[in-house]
């Protein structure tokens, strides 16, 4: 399958101008500075470098590399937060239940398959008392009509709780995050015969002119997810990782196996005294 797409001109993503590492209850989170001032993070013109960055991320949990957590906070502060607290939900509408039912993934505490919604928005919001996640709720519901919800009213919803300066995320969620999409992308490249499980990503495409795929995101994760299915789906992949160095790279030969020049003269090198020994 060939994709061709664009970025919906309506999709827009906010970050905030610094973050800072909290540890709450013995986990380490990462939140907007006291001070920080919210901004827009337009990431259309170079959503596929952004990947490129996450995936060099996930290849540095996957090698127990040093420095992660510094890594991981040089990436957040370009481009924010994932928003996951929209994914992991079965119901679009989380909110307005009582029980919320989860989708079984690896990066929610240990594979909860349901939550009450107070006790689940305090996941990401942990700083929370309860009446003040009640008033976000409230302030949710009022922006949809009739369980239905809108493009305007979406985005209200996540200034509410994905863009709020009280949202937080897990360090080691957004480390888990990264370090499967590394696995996801090794296993393609390894594996001839590998099918991504498309299930597991929160994609948005939409069809423009039948002709031509429209990415239209409303968090990072929605971008992230989307371009690597494109990527790794495509007849031609270009997506790849540097046979030598592990890092993860787009090549302009997709018969390239090596991300520069260095790695394929150093990977030749090994090969010619390997046959010497």
């Amino acid at each position: 399958m060939n994709f061709n797409y664009s970025m919906g001109e309506d999709s827009q993503l906010y970050k905030y101008s610094e973050y800072v590492i909290k540890e709450i209850e013995e986990r380490k989170y990462i939140f907007p500075a006291d001070n920080a001032q919210i901004q827009e993070s337009n990431i259309n013109e170079k959503v596929t470098d952004v990947l490129i960055e996450l995936l060099d991320v996930g290849k540095s949990v996957y090698f127990n590399e040093i420095d992660v957590e510094g890594q991981v906070m040089d990436f957040v502060s370009k481009y924010g937060l994932f928003g996951f607290i929209n994914y992991f939900p079965v119901n679009e509408l989380y909110f307005i239940d009582n029980e919320i039912v989860l989708k079984e993934d690896k990066m929610i505490d240990e594979y909860l398959i349901k939550a009450d919604v107070i006790s689940y928005i305090r996941i990401f919001m942990p700083n929370l008392l309860n009446q003040d996640i009640v008033d976000k709720i409230v302030t949710a519901k009022e922006n949809i009509k009739a369980n239905r919800i809108t493009e305007n009213s979406k985005m209200l919803i996540n200034m509410n709780f994905a863009f709020s300066h009280d949202y937080g995320e897990p360090l080691e969620m957004i480390t888990k995050y990264a370090k499967q999409l590394y696995e996801d992308l090794m296993q393609i490249q390894n594996e001839e015969d590998s099918e991504l499980n498309t299930n597991d990503f929160a994609t948005l495409f939409e069809s423009k002119n039948g002709k031509e795929l429209v990415l239209k995101y409303e968090t990072l994760k929605n971008a992230m997810d989307a371009v690597f299915v494109s990527e790794v789906m495509a007849e031609v992949r270009k997506l790849k990782i540097c046979r030598y160095c592990d890092k993860p790279f787009l090549a302009v030969n997709p018969k390239a196996e090596y991300d520069i020049p260095a790695c394929k003269n150093k990977a030749n090198v090994y090969k010619f005294r390997s046959k010497n020994t």
